[in-house]
């Protein structure tokens, strides 16, 4: 059996398909006794159904749905909260009005006033008489407060009670020297 015979036995099922030409037709039936066997007719080509359009709410979007709105409640609520805090601690107006404050000239991208920032608060952990506060310098304010005080990125400007500058501490310094030196205020 030659290999085109055997393609069409798998793609028929097994079934040997004759091809029926007319003078082929003439000499089976005339030689074999052979029955003419008709083309079967070939199936029209039929575009798929579309699906119908989908709706804005569909199980898959209800579903997505459902999940993300906990999930923009949260992150809203984690930035408001973080807003809240930033803004007590960049409020420069209580300098002057009864307890010490210490300012961290502060500049975020700064690997170094990130370093001194850590090392302020550990210094001032449990020390309720003296404020930490910043001055931004890439605030309009904290720039304004940085050249008002002379101050340089990386530095801590040290106020008394009574908003009077007494000192500034300049780069990164030890817990343990900062709260030495704040002790002092």
């Amino acid at each position: 059996m030659s290999k085109k015979n055997k393609r069409n036995r798998k793609s028929t099922g097994g079934k040997r398909k004759t091809a029926v030409t007319p003078n082929s037709a003439a000499s089976n039936s005339a030689s074999s006794g052979a029955v003419k066997r008709a083309k079967a007719p070939e199936k029209a080509a039929t575009k798929p159904e579309a699906k119908p359009a989908a709706g804005l709410i569909n199980r898959r979007n209800a579903i997505k749905l459902l999940i993300g709105l906990p999930v923009v409640g949260a992150a809203g609520a984690a930035i408001h909260r973080y807003d809240v805090q930033n803004r007590g601690l960049h409020d420069l107006s209580v300098i002057g009005q009864g307890k010490s404050v210490v300012v961290q000239i502060h500049d975020s991208a700064c690997s170094l006033c990130r370093r001194l920032m850590s090392n302020a608060r550990i210094a001032l952990d449990g020390n309720d008489d003296i404020l930490f506060k910043v001055a931004d310098v890439t605030s309009s304010d904290g720039e304004a407060f940085r050249q008002q005080h002379h101050g340089e990125t990386v530095s801590l400007i040290l106020f008394d009670a009574k908003g009077r500058r007494r000192g500034i501490i300049r780069g990164v310094q030890t817990a343990e020297v900062l709260k030495e030196q704040f002790l002092q205020l």
